[in-house]
């Protein structure tokens, strides 16, 4: 049984695991950012002569910042995926049905669609595809042992 994902690792997933983008690299990337950006806005509150307490602020706006930005990066990724999987979606099942229709195997049909239509339901269907041909086939008459007569 498949289990769920929870983070880090159902952000990439939401968004279509985007090239370069590992699990490793999203929590260094919040990591550095919860350093990187709040240094980087003390030194300009220090520059512009700032109060203490508008550097406070912009160290502690900085580290909440830098923290969360990789996580609004793949939820808007993730947005934008979602939306086109909604355009898409209806075309592609009507596609689908009408090649099962037409004589195509479920598997056949599946790699059709996958071929004529882009992209993210098509690297969904590709990614479905691809574990059902990993999966290893049951030999047939296994299920249903003869009987002894």
């Amino acid at each position: 049984m498949p289990t769920r994902r929870s983070g880090s690792g159902a952000s990439l997933e939401s968004a279509g695991n985007p090239a370069g983008w590992t699990v490793d690299r999203v929590i260094s990337s919040k990591v550095l950012g919860a350093v990187v950006v709040p240094i980087v806005l003390v030194v300009l509150a220090l520059l512009l002569a700032l109060s203490t307490t508008m550097v406070l602020l912009a160290a502690l706006v900085g580290v909440v910042l830098g923290f969360f930005s990789p996580d609004l990066y793949l939820y808007n990724v993730a947005q934008k995926r979602a939306d086109q999987i909604k355009r898409t979606l209806a075309d592609a099942v009507d596609l689908l049905t009408i090649s099962v229709e037409a004589g195509l195997g479920f598997d056949a049909a599946l790699q059709h669609v996958a071929r004529n239509t882009g992209g993210p339901v098509a690297e969904e269907f590709s990614r479905v595809l691809r574990e059902m041909q990993a999966r290893p086939q049951p030999r047939r008459g296994a299920a249903h042992p003869r009987r002894a007569q």
